[in-house]
């Protein structure tokens, strides 16, 4: 829906976030994401929670960092959902199943 104006894009050296398809403005290192949990959906309580997601349609994830500048949680929706989760596999990252609230 909004991929145009933000977006990831898995990459060796982490998660580029991107704005306008062009623009990186952060890569995060795989060694700073503590944990990876699906995204249920978005209360009211989420204000420690930055909102990166820009498919609405699609799965979308929480990374828990181990830190963070802005904030310590992340929501992102992936372009592809089976490669990001081959990318969290493949950097041992931890998989939460159960779903973020």
């Amino acid at each position: 829906m909004f991929s145009w104006l933000r977006d990831i894009r898995l990459t060796h050296e982490g998660i580029a976030f991107v704005l306008f398809r062009a623009f990186t403005v952060y890569s995060l290192p795989p060694e700073n994401i503590q944990s990876v949990r699906r995204f249920g959906h978005v209360t009211l309580t989420n204000w420690d929670l930055l909102d990166f997601r820009s498919r609405f349609v699609g799965p979308s994830y929480v990374l828990t960092l181990h830190k963070g500048w802005f904030a310590r949680k992340v929501a992102v929706s992936p372009p592809d959902d089976s490669s990001f989760l081959r990318w969290v596999t493949q950097h041992r990252i931890t998989y939460l199943e159960t779903p973020y609230p």
